[in-house]
């Protein structure tokens, strides 16, 4: 299973002796090892092993362990367990005998976000576990399913158990990326890898070589001080279908959505919207994005490109306040937004600039279509 078994990454010599340096000087943000000390807060899980606690002697590859460790524990006071009956997975699989999930506690109210995955359907009951040991009784509010994350209420307040983030302009390609799932352990489960990439699946996501699976969907991607970098989904860069990155399971390939990115639709999902990628109805002359060229080749009749009154041989210069020089460009910015999001669409039509408003129109995947689609989104400048 991912996250089992911890087999540390060898570091260059430089990160060796940065990570001393940290080590002896202290310098790690989260509490220490060991529960109930200084910075842990009472009754929380502690997942640091006491054999630390009995080697003195700086062993480089000890000390990386404890290292990984020391994240996984500040960070595991934010994880909660979800647990619920009824519902099915986004794979169609009936849960009739419930099921579990990892989240992460985002506001001292009691919001908590996870990963779509799990809830195709809205479960009959449902309960969250915290890390401290108590239970309440929870309710699923909003999905997006362009982001692949959900939207659950505990009906208990945790300011003391909120996660430290991470700036997005702090997250770096190489930076350790630790995955905490908890699922069907009494405690979190971590698996270690590295940043890969920054802004993949057109621009929505970070990538770690750590294991990701349903283990650990909705919960955090954190770094080696224990900050939240994302929540883990199951992404694909094969396509856009809801359930792609199942694939992908524990193969080094594994995606976040940045906690940032995620915050800014919360209040959205609050209010019990379910949001979909949006389509906007344009095709373009070559099958690759990234070599073609932003001028329409083909507008698909009834489409939200149609109703704006785009035709072929328009060429994008400008979607929603951003200068696009590919077709690749234009695709990024759609799949930023969301079904019915407006955007100000600027093109070139016969050496005339003109500016549409375009509304994009739900994406639903054939197994969602009973889901209900709202949105209040005001218009992209």
């Amino acid at each position: 299973m991912p996250g089992k078994d911890l087999h540390p990454r060898f570091c260059t010599l430089v990160e060796i002796s940065g990570l001393i340096a940290m080590l002896v000087s202290g310098s790690f943000a989260g509490p220490v090892c060991k529960a109930g000390q200084a910075g842990q807060p009472q009754g929380a899980l502690d997942i640091a092993p006491a054999r630390f606690a009995a080697r003195p002697t700086p062993d480089v590859l000890r000390l990386e362990e404890e290292a990984f460790y020391r994240a996984a524990t500040s960070a595991a006071r934010s994880v909660v367990r979800l647990e619920w009956v009824g519902g099915r997975t986004l794979l169609g699989e009936r849960l009739p005998g419930g099921a579990t999930a990892t989240g992460l506690l985002v506001d001292e109210s009691g919001l908590i976000l996870t990963s779509t995955y799990f809830f195709l359907d809205r479960p009959d009951a449902l309960i969250v576990r915290f890390s401290d040991g108590k239970a309440s009784p929870g309710r699923l509010l909003g999905r997006d399913f362009n982001r692949m994350v959900a939207l659950v209420q505990a009906e208990r307040k945790g300011s003391d158990l909120l996660p430290t983030r991470c700036p997005a302009e702090e997250i770096e390609v190489g930076m350790w990326a630790i995955a905490l799932g908890w699922t069907i352990t009494e405690q979190p489960h971590l698996a270690v890898g590295i940043v890969s990439a920054k802004r993949r699946i057109w621009g929505k996501a970070i990538q770690t070589d750590a294991n990701t699976s349903p283990h650990n969907y909705g919960g955090p991607l954190v770094d080696i001080n224990g900050r939240v970098l994302g929540i883990i989904v199951p992404f694909s860069p094969d396509g856009r279908h809801p359930i792609a990155g199942v694939h992908w399971y524990d193969s080094g390939i594994g995606f976040a959505v940045p906690l940032s990115d995620v915050l800014s639709v919360v209040p959205r999902l609050a209010k019990g919207e379910d949001l979909f990628p949006g389509r906007a109805g344009i095709q373009f002359e070559h099958p690759n994005p990234i070599l073609a060229e932003p001028v329409v080749a083909a507008v698909e009749p009834g489409s939200a490109a149609d109703k704006a009154g785009l035709k072929p041989g328009d060429r994008i210069v400008r979607i929603a306040g951003r200068e696009v020089r590919r077709a690749a460009d234009v695709e990024e910015v759609f799949q930023q937004h969301y079904g019915g999001d407006t955007l100000t669409v600027a093109i070139e039509r016969a050496g005339q600039r003109q500016d549409f408003l375009l509304t994009l129109a739900p994406e639903i995947w054939p197994g969602l279509k009973s889901l209900r689609v709202t949105s209040d989104a005001p218009p992209s400048p």
